[in-house]
């Protein structure tokens, strides 16, 4: 979208646009250097551009009406120009149906690689995002179970290096799902400022999930004095959420660049162990017990005995004939 001649002028107010904040400039002749440096994420995915189309179902589009009205008012939250917007609910409607649901962190995303690529590599880089192990399966589904999965995982990381952290978020209540999900499902669009932003995309593309967690520690050990100085919980989410008002540029970047010294400790890390001991531990009863209350509202809908309104005519002219 950047290389069109009139998206600043259409664009420079967008919300997608708040964290830019002189990054990336108006002037053509700045857009060189940047794509020189996008150009190769795809690659750190293994996708090869030459290769990439359009699939011939695209846009499939979603069937669920609610979910189109998500789109359409995700898309206006997002650009200001109505044909930017189209672009964007074609390729929420496209990938949403291949991915099988829809999680917002999905529109962050997404709209963010269409700053940077077409429509079909924005889709490819999208779905081996979604569908390799390495990175982030299953968390833009909802209910986004690997994630809920993983955000606890992180809290058993932040016991294990931060534990008086970890005693004081539990002491106030505050659980992982409640700011983990912009640094994972939304990959911290909308969070973290363009200069931060693009390193933090190069270094999960790199390194997948684990940087990801490698990220999110770097966060609370930079944060601690703060995080642990306070029991006010909305400047604490503040905090987490990386809150311009209270995070300069600076320290999103040191955090960002400081996430890569958690490889070594995180290579360490046994991940399906400590993935199914917090599923078992936070999840697969809650999830049992939804299932549960599925399958028996489903069978007391099944016994529902539909009359219908001829039956009751009918029904009633027998009375009147017994009469």
């Amino acid at each position: 979208m950047i290389r069109s001649p009139t998206f600043f002028e259409q664009e420079h107010e967008a919300p997608l646009l708040q964290l830019n904040k002189g990054f990336l400039l108006a002037d053509p002749s700045t857009h060189d250097a940047v794509f020189e440096r996008v150009n190769k994420w795809p690659e750190l995915l293994g996708i090869d551009r030459e290769t990439l189309s359009l699939p011939e179902s695209y846009p499939q589009i979603t069937k669920d009406k609610n979910l189109a009205r998500i789109f359409v008012a995700d898309a206006e939250r997002t650009f200001r120009n109505e044909e930017n917007r189209q672009k964007m609910i074609r390729l929420l409607n496209h990938v949403s149906v291949d991915f099988g649901g829809y999680h917002q962190g999905l529109g962050f995303a997404a709209s963010f690689l269409l700053l940077l690529f077409d429509e079909k590599t924005a889709i490819a880089i999208l779905k081996k995002l979604n569908s390799s192990h390495e990175y982030i399966p299953g968390y833009w589904q909802e209910p986004a179970v690997p994630f809920a999965r993983d955000a606890y995982v992180f809290h058993e990381l932040l016991g294990d290096h931060f534990p008086k952290l970890k005693a004081h978020f539990e002491k106030l209540g505050i659980v992982p799902n409640m700011y983990a999900t912009k640094w994972f499902v939304g990959l911290c669009v909308h969070v973290l400022p363009f200069e931060a932003l693009f390193k933090f995309m190069e270094y999960a593309l790199k390194y997948g999930y684990k940087y990801l967690m490698g990220f999110s520690l770097e966060l609370v050990s930079q944060l601690e004095p703060d995080l642990t100085g306070t029991e006010n919980i909305s400047v604490l989410l503040d905090l987490l959420k990386l809150d311009g008002r209270r995070i300069p540029t600076e320290k999103a970047v040191s955090i960002v660049e400081g996430a890569l010294r958690w490889e070594p400790i995180l290579e360490k890390v046994e991940w399906d162990i400590i993935r199914k001991e917090v599923f078992d531990k936070h999840l697969k009863a809650r999830l049992e017990a939804a299932e549960r209350a599925m399958k028996k509202a489903q069978e007391e809908d099944s016994d529902d005995e539909i009359v219908f309104s001829d039956e009751e005519d009918e029904e009633g002219d027998e009375d009147e004939d017994e009469d």
